[in-house]
């Protein structure tokens, strides 16, 4: 199998960590396990799976540009609409393609993105929940907080705390 635009952002990033010791090792391991679920995808998408679809080698590309937008307009996201426009790929193609090849609707993606960068924030840097829910994409602290819970299972102010 091709080694994908996906697989070679990890890879440079495992050959670009700066992270030394203890948190090198963690930085490695969970690309190593990022680069494994996108070798197993890959294998799913060409029908080495059961139940999964075939989606075209331009498809793809078209999804892979799809995640790289989100990955970079989580704050503010563009609608399943916009998305489907500017990656040129039809709504209909998009939606179903996205989940199967990441397995979660391009909603639960930004979800996901916005809650793990949010903990991210809560735990290491010196930020109050507020400004984290700004940072993150939330216009009211409040709306943060019961997604964050709702995510997580915990409090924003306990996370910071539980580590």
């Amino acid at each position: 199998m091709a080694v994908t635009r996906e697989m070679r952002r990890v890879i440079n990033d495992v050959c670009e960590c700066k992270r030394s010791g203890e948190l090198k090792r963690l930085f490695t391991e969970s690309k190593v396990l990022e680069l494994l679920i996108l070798q197993l995808e890959q294998m799913q998408l060409n029908g080495e799976g059961p139940g999964w679809r075939l989606i075209s080698a331009d498809d793809m590309e078209k999804l892979y540009k799809a995640r790289e937008l989100l990955d970079r307009d989580y704050v503010n996201p563009p609608t399943i609409v916009e998305l489907s426009k500017r990656i040129s790929l039809n709504e209909f193609k998009l939606k179903p393609g996205f989940k199967a090849y990441y397995g979660t609707t391009v909603y639960g993606y930004v979800t996901r993105l916005r809650m793990e960068i949010a903990k991210r924030m809560i735990v290491y840097e010196d930020k109050s929940i507020g400004e984290v829910a700004h940072a993150v994409g939330f216009k009211h602290q409040e709306h943060h907080t019961d997604a964050f819970k709702k995510y997580f299972g915990i409090l924003p102010s306990k996370a910071r705390l539980t580590t």
